[in-house]
């Protein structure tokens, strides 16, 4: 009787399997990581900056700055793995405010209601008139206003817009109205000033980026116009995307690692290899190739 004995060393094969499986948290743990920091620092500015443009003259430079510095800094980004191989993100918008926080930049410099009955009157019995009446300081306290909406609708297009300066708004010098040019002395604000205005002097104080609204949304009602450009169904296609690709980087950066755990050849710090003997568990380095994610933000 001949007896035949054969030994197999599996050792680099469970120094394989566990070098994955003792670094699989640490792996998607680090995915996360990029992920979250990827989308705030890449992802945020380029799609609001992107889908600005695309929104159209409404939605000027002054707005894209806010909205994307705003999120960079302010928006929660919540990321975990199930441990399935599936990745959740989602984004807390609260913080960018609601239509309320939006009405905050309206009106600025509007003519605010004066209460007719303090007015002296004429010789001829008619209301003197205020040269100079109050108007709205941003941000807007909802103080009712002296004209109505079509009065205002048609100042703002053809002042504010058009830059029609002989505008003239209803109050008499003599025999001839004043225009708002003389009015306002030459400072009539324009469309690039009242949309600053609405950041610095209403958004910002009060801690909210409610622009996010008009991408979304769109404001059609006037010039200049903005057109909705499916905001958040634009971001979560682009974070599917940016999420999918580092995820998958990780993973095979991770089984890179285990192939090497079970191999002779080993990878330095420096990505330089090295020999060692086989079988040996390897403790995940968090060094692997930085995900390309072009390809998902040109997609925009």
């Amino acid at each position: 009787m001949v007896t035949v004995r054969v030994e197999l060393d599996q050792s680099a094969t469970y120094a394989m399997i566990d070098t994955f499986t003792e670094n699989l948290q640490a792996a998607e743990q680090f995915a996360i990581n990029q992920i979250k920091d990827r989308i705030r620092y890449e992802v945020f500015g380029t799609v609001v900056y992107a889908l600005g443009a695309r929104a159209g003259e409404g939605f000027p430079r002054v707005y894209r700055e806010h909205l994307s510095n705003f999120m960079r800094l302010n928006v929660p980004i919540n990321a975990y793995a199930s441990g399935d191989g599936i990745i959740s993100i989602n984004y807390d918008f609260n913080s960018l405010g609601d239509y309320t926080d939006l009405e905050l930049g309206a009106h600025h410099q509007a003519l605010i209601a004066i209460d007719k009955g303090s007015l002296a009157t004429t010789s001829k019995g008619g209301l003197k008139y205020i040269i100079h009446p109050p108007v709205v300081n941003l941000p807007y306290q909802g103080e009712p206003l002296e004209n109505d909406s079509d009065k205002r609708q048609d100042f703002w297009e053809r002042v504010i817009v058009d830059r029609e300066l002989d505008y003239a708004p209803g109050l008499r010098r003599g025999a001839s109205e004043w225009t708002i040019e003389e009015l306002l002395g030459g400072n009539v604000p324009t469309f690039e000033d009242v949309a600053a205005a609405r950041v610095f002097e209403a958004w910002i104080p009060a801690g909210v980026a409610p622009e996010w609204l008009w991408l979304e949304n769109g404001f059609t009602e006037s010039e200049p116009r903005i057109y909705p450009v499916d905001f958040t169904q634009t971001l979560e296609n682009i974070t599917y995307c940016v999420a999918d690709k580092i995820y998958e980087e990780a993973i095979i950066g991770l089984v890179r690692l285990a192939e090497a755990a079970g191999g002779a050849i080993g990878v330095g710090s420096k990505g330089r290899p090295y020999e060692r003997a086989s079988g040996q568990f390897a403790p995940y380095r968090q060094e692997i190739n930085t995900a390309d994610i072009s390809e998902c933000l040109g997609s925009i």
